[in-house]
């Protein structure tokens, strides 16, 4: 049986951290498509935002970890610090500290890490 595909529903942490080269809008902003249903350009949006997809969306984490809810996006990505780098994207202030054991685990299992806090500070978890 295959697992049923998550959808972001009310989330829209994205739509506020992520830098979109494509409209012009910086990270940390909340961006000028943004409505209370989602997306108003939603069937015309940048491919960034086609593309991406948040490490909730692609694995059976429970609720609480949504990005809206626990306050941190999580991303896997190949980067300078290694393959499938965990990236701790934190979006409201002091929430990376709550999932930070999670971080901890994906990097006792040899995976490179990384938090960066609302601040803007990059905390590193492990550097190959």
């Amino acid at each position: 049986m295959r697992p049923e595909r998550k959808r972001c529903g009310d989330c829209q942490e994205c739509c506020v951290a992520l830098s979109i080269e494509e409209i012009d809008k910086p990270a940390g902003t909340p961006c000028s498509h943004q409505c209370a249903g989602g997306c108003a350009i939603y069937k015309a949006r940048p491919q960034a935002c086609r593309d991406y997809k948040c490490v909730w969306l692609q694995t059976n984490m429970e609720m609480e970890l949504r990005p809206d809810k626990c306050g941190v996006i999580l991303e896997q990505r190949d980067t300078k610090l290694g393959k499938d780098t965990v990236i701790a994207r934190e979006t409201r202030a002091g929430c990376v500290d709550a999932i930070w054991p999670l971080i901890e685990a994906a990097v006792g299992a040899g995976v490179p890490a990384y938090a960066i806090l609302t601040t803007g500070e990059r905390r590193v978890v492990r550097h190959e």
